[in-house]
């Protein structure tokens, strides 16, 4: 007969072996231990939580959202499975019900830094003109306690280019440049605002400028032969 596994003086021995095969990528082997410590404790929400975080690993974001759910059920106050719950959404492409999840989670957890970006690419993914405005808001927010984070100033100026607010997407990518001078695709957007607010002079200089960064930027290249072409037929 199988010996049966004394889960007595066990708990922490699989929950740290789950945590590191996780942090290996053996992630097969670190959902088999935290299922084992469920059967040990079958109310503990954080082993709930780290199953469904496996599952999005591996890809399964089905049981991850089962797993996770549960975790909510058990701690409905815990702002991090909100977060977590939501990824998996994400992961689905359901952005709508990934939005109410994150939304939960900063109604939780104001200053949730992470999910505000999370958030407003939820947002972006949905393209819907309507909800630009409100990517544009989650960044913002994002930014207000990362002030001196580039990557988000970035994805804020296109934003605000998307919703076609040039002036502030310019603004935006002028605040970053003071941070990064020598990303591409930072100048490449800023190029895209100029030359949709018929600045193409500026919109030549920022597209060189990312070509100079990054000589095999095709995109770079095509929109400065459009910004080129405007700039000779302007006023006829």
């Amino acid at each position: 007969m199988k010996a049966k596994i004394d889960l007595s003086n066990a708990a922490d021995t699989y929950y740290n072996q789950g945590l590191n095969y996780a942090a290996d990528t053996y992630f097969a082997k670190g959902l088999e231990d935290f299922r084992i410590l469920l059967e040990k404790d079958p109310s503990n929400p954080e082993t709930y939580s780290q199953l469904g975080i496996h599952f999005i690993k591996c890809e399964n974001y089905v049981d991850a959202i089962i797993a996770i759910r549960e975790a909510i059920r058990l701690s409905p106050q815990s702002p991090e499975y909100y977060m977590h719950a939501g990824v998996a959404y994400y992961k689905q492409g359901n952005y709508l019900q990934a939005i109410k999840l994150f939304r939960k989670a900063t109604s939780l957890k104001r200053d949730y830094v992470e999910v505000y970006f999370r958030l407003a690419h939820c947002y972006e993914m949905l393209n819907d003109p309507e909800l630009i405005h409100k990517a544009c808001a989650a960044y913002r927010q994002y930014l207000y306690y990362q002030p001196n984070e580039v990557v988000a100033m970035v994805a804020l100026g296109t934003t605000y280019g998307m919703a076609g607010r040039y002036d502030q997407s310019i603004a935006t990518f002028e605040r970053a440049e003071e941070l990064c001078l020598d990303d591409p695709f930072l100048n490449y957007n800023k190029g895209n605002s100029y030359y949709h607010k018929g600045n193409y002079m500026k919109a030549m200089m920022a597209y060189e400028k990312a070509l100079e960064l990054l000589p095999e930027f095709e995109q770079a290249q095509t929109n400065l032969e459009l910004a080129r072409k405007a700039f000779r037929n302007r006023g006829k």
